[in-house]
Order: C-alpha cells, then sequence, then structure tokens
C-alpha cells in the first residue's frame, strides 16, 4: 500500500484548553507522533468523554478493556482508516495497523522490533507512566469542558481515590526516569539513532505532562532538568512532529 492513504484517517481525540490546539491526551500524541513521522493525510475529530462510548459503538470500534463492574470500556485514540474501512484502538495496536498496511512510509518498527518495543512500553508505563499519571490528574481536570470534568472526575476518584497526587509521587517518578535513563545510556534514542515506536510512547507522555503543567511551570521545569537535560532533549527532538 502507498504511503498516502486514498483518503483522510480519522483520528478521534479529547479536547482540553492547555493548549491552542487543544490535544493532550498522552495515548492520542502517540498515535499522531505516528501518523506525522510516516506523513499519512489524517484529521483530528475531537470527541468529549461522555461522548465516546457511544461513538465508538456507533462507528464499530471495540472496546479497549472492562469497566471495574465488568462493562466494556472505550477509550481514545480510536482511528477510522477509510481504506480498510474499519476501525482501530489502543494506541500500540493502531501503530501495528499502520506499519502494516502502509508500507511505502518510514517505519517505527524496524527490524522486527515489535515484541521488544512492546516490552519497552510495558516498561515505561511502570517506571514512568503511572507516576506521571497521577501527577497530572488535577490538571487535567482543570483544563476539561464542563461535561468532561464531571466524567473526568467521577471515573477517576473511582478509581484513584482522589485526583491529588500521592506525596511520594515525584520521588517515584524522578526514579522511575532515572532507570529509563540508565537503559538508554548515551544513545540519542531507545535504539540508538533511530527514532521508533518506543521513543513515540514516551514522547506522547512528555509531551502531554509538558502540555499539561505548562512548559513555564516549576513542574516541567523540574523535570526538564533531571539527569543532565535528557527529557528536554528527547522531547525537543519530536518538535517537527508536534502538531495537529
Amino acid at each position: 500500500m502507498s504511503n498516502a492513504p486514498a483518503k483522510t484517517i480519522l483520528l478521534y481525540d479529547i479536547p482540553g484548553n492547555c493548549s491552542p490546539d487543544k490535544a493532550y491526551s498522552p495515548s492520542v500524541w502517540k498515535t499522531r507522533l505516528v501518523l506525522n513521522y510516516k506523513k499519512l493525510l489524517h484529521k483530528t475529530e475531537w470527541v468529549e468523554y461522555p461522548d465516546i462510548a457511544p461513538l465508538a459503538q456507533k462507528i464499530g470500534a471495540s472496546p479497549c478493556g472492562q469497566k471495574p463492574d465488568g462493562g466494556p470500556l472505550y477509550a481514545v485514540p480510536i482511528l477510522y482508516d477509510p481504506v480498510t474501512e474499519s476501525c482501530y484502538t489502543d494506541s500500540f495496536d493502531i501503530a501495528l495497523h499502520l506499519e502494516a498496511a502502509y508500507t511505502n512510509a518510514p517505519s517505527v518498527f524496524p527490524n522486527r522490533t515489535k515484541a521488544l518495543i512492546r516490552a519497552w512500553d510495558e516498561i515505561w508505563m511502570e517506571k514512568a507512566g503511572r507516576p506521571m499519571y497521577q501527577l497530572i490528574l488535577s490538571s487535567v481536570h482543570a483544563q476539561l469542558s464542563q461535561a468532561s470534568q464531571t466524567y473526568f472526575r467521577e471515573t477517576r476518584e473511582a478509581k484513584f481515590g482522589t485526583l491529588e497526587a500521592p506525596p511520594d509521587t515525584w520521588e517515584k517518578l524522578e526514579h522511575g526516569l532515572s532507570s529509563i535513563d540508565a537503559y538508554m545510556a548515551q544513545s540519542r534514542f531507545v535504539m540508538g539513532e533511530q527514532m521508533t515506536y518506543a521513543d513515540m510512547v514516551m514522547a506522547g507522555w512528555l509531551i502531554c505532562v509538558r502540555r499539561v503543567l505548562g512548559m513555564e511551570s516549576d513542574g516541567w521545569r523540574r523535570i526538564e532538568q533531571w539527569h543532565n537535560g535528557r527529557w528536554k532533549r528527547f522531547v525537543d527532538e519530536f518538535a517537527h512532529l508536534e502538531y495537529v
């Protein structure tokens, strides 16, 4: 299949108010970075939290998990590819689809590295993604629309008890990023000089945190100075891909 899809790919995302382009979700940024890296024609469609499940059911998108009560859980990103006339959910699965469907586009899973990158995705979430999420919960809530704020608070408080980060969250995040820094050693990217989906996983989260906390915030300045400025340098690598 060619690099350019015959029709525009639709990417569904949640709007926020922390940036002019509305985009903040780390999971959707992972997908958006892949689309921009591969130069695939796409358009963002905005959907509020309470409207995600009805939309997914309407267009035939699969649930991405289960709610605590056992019901289907729907979340963004949701991608509709008009070439295959099908929907895809979960950032990793979407990346795999785009890799397989658009073979003339630059690869984000080079040299049969899918299993390795999936493992890295899990390591990142364990070490850094979870504490990052807890760190920004209240800030994410604050920049949502009223309708999404209500949904977000109800669902997140049911899961975490509160939107406020535990006292040791900063310590956990710094420790987790220290582990990632050590794994990467002196490499520019996870696999050396070549950008892959493993890097887009990390960049998606870092872009989210920077946008939600604010580029000039004490929190973001704290993160970008850790580990000899690695995280600022790293996220700067994606500046040319950070657009909606």
